[in-house]
């Protein structure tokens, strides 16, 4: 991961700057175990976070956006292209890739698509057919979230338990922050004064969350965007990652040495 992290600082030199978005977009691709190529995805979002670290930038993602706004150079733009494209493709899960292509659309990359065809000094036909391919990922990734919410609708609307269908929908990494969730919920008040207005609220936050709206209101008067309230969760969230994945690694180290354990017990008898 280190020579990842000092790699990306090498974007600051414009001559290599392409090369180096291109070796980051093809990186995970290289690798032919599954788990590896998501570590190697991983090790890619955390050098860019160290690229935002190191140099004060704002978002971990925003030189990718403004390089498609300012750049006048077709190789730039698609390496830049590339590793967006990467960014928010390789992930399998379905939330993920809407969550990744939701950041860079906050940044203006949907607008800097436009300015990019209509820049008479780009070659903009190797462009366009990546272009094309994200609109079209996004397309289907949309249509895929819009019949999980009919899915979901409908297992709302059965006599199963919601507990059970959330619990069953919550993956291993959101394990801890759902369970700290519910176990405020059980804390929340009922009363019917305070208790009910706190209730009111939190079903307030949770509609707006869960819209595509991109902005929540506690009054409806004044509205913050969600972008807004997510960037000082960042870091957070990035260590919350890797706590899980230190326990995964773990477990798989422990669940290794009692195989081997039992190895040489069978050899000694």
């Amino acid at each position: 991961p280190q020579m990842i992290f000092t790699l990306t600082t090498w974007a600051r030199d414009i001559e290599v700057k392409p090369l180096v978005y291109y070796l980051l977009a093809v990186l995970p691709y290289f690798v032919d175990d599954n788990q590896l190529s998501e570590e190697a995805y991983h090790v890619v979002v955390t050098a860019m976070e160290y690229y935002q670290y190191k140099y004060g930038e704002s978002t971990r993602f925003g030189m990718l956006v403004a390089g498609l706004q300012f750049e006048k150079d077709d190789k730039m733009v698609l390496s830049i292209l590339a590793l967006m494209n990467m960014l928010v493709n390789l992930p399998d899960s379905l939330e993920e890739r809407l969550a990744m292509r939701a950041e860079f659309r906050a940044l203006g990359a949907e607008e800097a698509f436009n300015k990019i065809l209509d820049n008479e000094s780009l070659d903009t036909d190797d462009i366009w057919d990546v272009i094309k391919m994200w609109k079209s990922d996004a397309l289907d990734d949309e249509e895929d979230y819009d019949d999980q919410l009919f899915e979901i609708t409908q297992m709302t609307t059965s006599d199963g338990p919601y507990i059970e269908m959330l619990d069953k929908r919550v993956p291993k990494h959101l394990r801890r922050s759902y369970d700290e969730i519910i176990k405020r919920m059980l804390f929340m008040p009922t009363d019917t004064n305070t208790g009910l207005q706190k209730w009111l609220l939190v079903e307030r936050i949770l509609r707006q969350l869960t819209s595509t709206s991109g902005q929540i209101s506690f009054d409806n008067k004044s509205w913050i965007n969600v972008d807004e309230l997510l960037q000082p969760l960042a870091q957070e969230a990035s260590a919350e990652k890797q706590s899980h994945k230190l326990f995964e690694e773990k477990t798989r180290l422990e669940h290794d040495v009692f195989k081997l354990e039992k190895q040489l017990l069978l050899q000694k008898s």
